[in-house]
């Protein structure tokens, strides 16, 4: 029987995200009919969850995350000048041991040091000649590495140079890191980064001429900058989600507060110091006053029964009993039901992640929310953000043709840095104007990775500042135009718009702005901004867009449920397995009764 063999060295402990995503792409290719099998990082035990007959090999000493990686590492740091940057990690940890344990042996101060880049890939190769040892490849069998850095590579190319008959196996590698920082705009300024990056995988794929490799990574933005390597074809991979959070997309709210929920574990770059703000905003009228709760996965310490991420509570809120507390801290990692029940009992995500790191990187957490029609509140301008904002984008197209318009003006021709002095770009507030939509086409400038921030502010009769708020979009396919709308404050009597490159420097041209000023059906009762989930463009925006949501929960619960279905079709285990398959050479033959059919729309 053909072997579905899954490799990840990251693989360490049930729960997170390593281990969800073996979970579902073994299960897939045990319903496809494959003998299955798991190796994994040394410390891993085998769990209930996984198929009955699955095969585990505990045989990997290290993970993929390490300084010494190409990606990681500067131009100064290469493989053979590592020695700086290997202290540095030696202090740090050893500073970390004599805090936390001062009683541990010599041999645990040891095994706590980072093996330095050569060590790495002298253990990545003959952990898989362990692990290969004891599985027989045949023709047909595939093996899956799930996440492997450039260091992992060199080691998995030494073992299959150093043993042919692994030829006769198809070998699916998948990378997660980015090569370049930021946004497309910034990749020009990296060119000694591509350099490093491709003459590392050159030198390793080299060696393997007569191997079958098949290249993937986690997200379209990724392949993007992997296949400008030139080197292979990267393909994006579909993300295998769990089913069972799509059950969560057709479940009736309990009563009670609605979940606000940053899940996954936080840390700075998931915007943990972003939520004392959103608590001081939203803390009487949302908060204290039982609307809304805040959820946070959180790690726990190991000293006390508390998690280590503890929020500073607003003034007044000392008085607030346990019973009532609107923070409750979950633990990160969870069991995998755990988190599912996590997931599909959350009535908001709030993911205000960095989005210059997840520009290109996929983030687990919104995949899971998306699937169980949860609807999110992002930051603008990454993976997250573009998610979601076509589905915006179409719910403001469908408000402009809905909505009695007002007035409009329209200007063409527009460089964005100019705009703001552009003569008459005070505009009075028409008679009965409830709503701004801002409608916008860019020229070539304006392409993927590019950004508009677009600020509307509101002045009142004397021209004092009423209100300052900004949306950031990105382009759209098919010359589509952009949108963004701006709710109107009745106190306001003129709007000042403005436009620039969001995250850089460069000059965008608008061929076109149209400022289309809406009337509402039910005077005081502004539309939603939105559907499925809404933008931030700056931290101090959440607040806002999370009382948007609430205000308007039942119209976001629904159009993101009806999202959820289109979702998860993309990111079936199923789907996984099918792309694995179909990119194998020769080709394995397929009964038809596993050939994966979409879930269709009830």
């Amino acid at each position: 029987m053909r072997k579905f063999i899954l490799v990840d060295h990251s693989l360490k402990s049930a729960g997170g995200h390593h281990c969800d995503y073996a979970l579902q792409v073994l299960r897939a290719a045990h319903t496809r009919g494959f003998t299955t099998l798991l190796a994994a990082h040394r410390s891993f035990q085998r769990i209930d969850e996984l198929p009955r007959d699955c095969k585990v090999y505990s045989v990997f000493p290290n993970t993929m995350y390490s300084p010494f990686t190409v990606f990681i590492a500067s131009s100064r740091h290469l493989l053979a000048k590592t020695n700086d940057a290997r202290r540095a990690v030696m202090a740090k940890r050893l500073w970390r041991i004599a805090r936390r344990a001062a009683d541990a042996t010599m041999d645990s101060l040891k095994s706590f040091f980072a093996p330095d880049a050569h060590q790495r890939v002298r253990q990545f190769t003959n952990a898989c000649k362990r692990l290969f040892k004891q599985i027989e490849l045949q023709q047909g069998d595939v093996i899956f590495l799930a996440s492997l850095s450039d260091l992992d590579l060199l080691g998995l190319a030494r073992f299959l140079t150093a043993t042919p008959t692994t030829q006769i196996a198809d070998w699916h590698l998948q990378f997660h890191f980015s090569i370049f920082e930021g946004r497309e705009p910034d990749y020009a300024g990296q060119s000694d980064r591509l350099r490093l990056v491709r003459q590392r995988f050159a030198e390793t794929l080299d060696m393997l001429p007569n191997h079958r490799l098949h290249f993937y990574n986690t997200s379209e933005a990724l392949a993007e900058q992997y296949n400008r390597l030139g080197l292979a074809k990267f393909r994006p991979l579909p993300y295998p989600i769990n089913p069972a959070f799509l059950c969560g997309a057709d479940r009736d709210r309990e009563a009670g507060p609605l979940r606000i929920t940053c899940a996954g574990g936080l840390r700075p770059e998931k915007g943990q110091q972003h939520l004392p703000q959103v608590l001081r905003d939203m803390w009487q009228d949302e908060f204290a006053a039982g609307r809304a709760q805040l959820w946070v996965q959180s790690k726990w310490s190991r000293w006390s029964d508390k998690p280590r991420l503890q929020l500073p509570l607003p003034e007044g809120a000392a008085n607030t009993s346990c019973a009532d507390m609107p923070i409750r801290y979950v633990r990160h990692p969870l069991s995998s039901d755990a988190y599912t029940q996590l997931i599909r009992q959350t009535d908001i995500g709030l993911l205000m992640y960095d989005s210059r790191r997840y520009y290109a990187r996929r983030a687990g957490v919104l995949c899971e929310l998306l699937t169980a029609g949860v609807p999110v509140v992002v930051s603008a301008g990454g993976w997250l953000a573009d998610q979601i904002a076509e589905p915006i984008a179409c719910h403001l197209q469908r408000l402009s043709e809905q909505l009695p318009t007002v007035d409009q003006h329209e200007f063409r021709d527009v460089a964005v840095d100019e705009y703001p002095r552009m003569a008459g770009n005070l505009h009075p507030i028409p008679t009965g104007a409830t709503e701004l939509l801002v409608n916008v086409h860019g020229d070539e400038s304006f392409s993927r990775g590019v950004y508009l921030h677009v600020e509307v502010e509101e002045l009142g009769k004397s021209g004092d500042l009423v209100s300052r708020f900004a949306h950031v979009v990105g382009p759209r396919s098919k010359k589509r135009p952009s949108l963004a709308l701006f709710h109107l404050d009745s106190r306001t009597r003129y709007v000042r718009v403005s436009f620039r490159n969001a995250y850089h420097d460069e000059l965008t041209r608008l061929t076109s702005v149209r400022l289309s000023f809406h009337s509402t059906a039910t005077p005081g009762e502004s539309p939603p901004a939105g559907q499925v989930g809404l933008i931030a463009a700056d931290p101090q925006h959440i607040s806002r867009l999370l009382r948007e949501m609430i205000r308007h929960y039942n119209h976001y619960r629904t159009t993101a449920a009806e999202f959820s279905i289109k979702w998860f079709r993309q990111h079936d285990p199923l789907r996984t397995i099918q792309e694995l398959v179909r990119h194998s050479s020769p080709a394995i033959p397929i009964a038809r009764n596993e050939v994966w059919v979409p879930l269709q729309r009830a």
